[in-house]
């Protein structure tokens, strides 16, 4: 490389050529850049030719760092996607600085509201996660934070991630699950140094109400309509797991609703232990039969050919009121 080149004005030839290179060897490679801060104005160029790119200059354990990255990452969110993560840089957090280059050697100045924050922010933003402490040294203090597994799903298996709310003292930031329709969730990101607040409105996220988990704790939290709210504490954050009851809407486009026009409008309740007709209209051809518990959560389904469905005997569910969806299977 030609050492009277500066590199973050005239980067773009040189991961063109690291690209081509990488793309000749046929390999699976991940290709990662990091030459100062990467201008958002180039963002269709990097994501094109890197897999992930710095967002900012060296970031380190203090709060100016991680308060900049906070709003680096609301700038950069559009080119999230499969293949393509805007880098946060390596987590300040743990023994630091055991060689320099910054400061003496350390355990992180982050205080632990703030290192939840900046884990919270890299994980529902899909930052890369590069540790950069010592992990031979950690504490269980770091090593909670960077082994939860609730948490470090949130940056693998979520899709459209992205900030709702915006101000200079607050980020709501919300994604779907990767591969369940009826999982959320939710990061609500304290930048003022006083306990706050913080709220959503569901119906952002396109639902009318769910049950929450704490992803940090692992606590539950009762079932929430309208408008989720928690308390954050100053330069901390919350991540939660929002979790909509499977309803009875029907998903086959060729099926004949069992009670008649569609559900959940038309909901038919029985008992276990009932012995339960299949309509003469389905009888001889193959039905699937979906039992629903009354808050609308699929317990189980399954094809059957049978005139009556014996619940003790096939279903072997509890005892206890249920919904049943039946469908012809075409």
């Amino acid at each position: 490389m030609n050492s009277n080149v500066n590199p973050r004005t005239s980067f773009k030839s040189y991961i063109q050529a690291y690209r081509a290179a990488i793309d000749s060897t046929q390999r699976p490679i991940v290709f990662s850049t990091s030459p100062g801060a990467t201008p958002v104005g180039d963002s269709v160029f990097i994501r094109t030719y890197a897999n992930q790119w710095r967002m900012a200059d060296d970031l380190w354990d203090n709060w100016n760092s991680l308060n900049n990255m906070i709003d680096l990452c609301g700038r950069w969110y559009l080119n999230i996607g499969p293949g393509h993560f805007p880098d946060a840089d390596m987590i300040p957090i743990g023994y630091l600085s055991i060689r320099g280059p910054v400061g003496s050697t350390r355990y992180s100045g982050l205080s632990r509201n703030e290192q939840i924050l900046m884990m919270t922010m890299w994980c529902i933003a899909r930052s890369p996660l590069i540790w950069g402490g010592d992990v031979r040294r950690n504490r269980p203090a770091e090593d909670s934070l960077m082994t939860n597994p609730e948490v470090i799903s949130v940056n693998q298996k979520t899709k459209n991630n992205r900030p709702v709310a915006v101000s200079s003292t607050q980020h709501v930031w919300v994604a779907d699950h990767a591969d369940s329709s009826n999982v959320k969730y939710v990061a609500f990101i304290n930048r003022s140094s006083a306990t706050t607040t913080m709220s959503v409105n569901l119906n952002t996220l396109g639902i009318s109400s769910c049950t929450a988990r704490n992803c940090w704790t692992g606590a539950t939290i009762a079932t929430v309509s309208g408008t989720f709210s928690q308390s954050i504490p100053g330069h901390g954050a919350g991540l939660f797991k929002l979790t909509v009851p499977q309803t009875m809407v029907s998903r086959p486009v060729a099926v004949r609703e069992y009670a008649g026009g569609r559900l959940p409008a038309a909901r038919r309740v029985v008992t276990t232990g009932e012995r339960f007709p299949v309509p003469r209209s389905m009888t001889g051809m193959p039905v699937r039969l979906s039992i629903f518990d009354i808050n609308g959560r699929l317990l189980t389904t399954f094809v059957t050919s049978e005139r009556y469905i014996d619940y003790s005997r096939t279903v072997k569910i509890p005892a206890g009121v249920y919904m049943v969806r039946m469908e012809e299977k075409r």
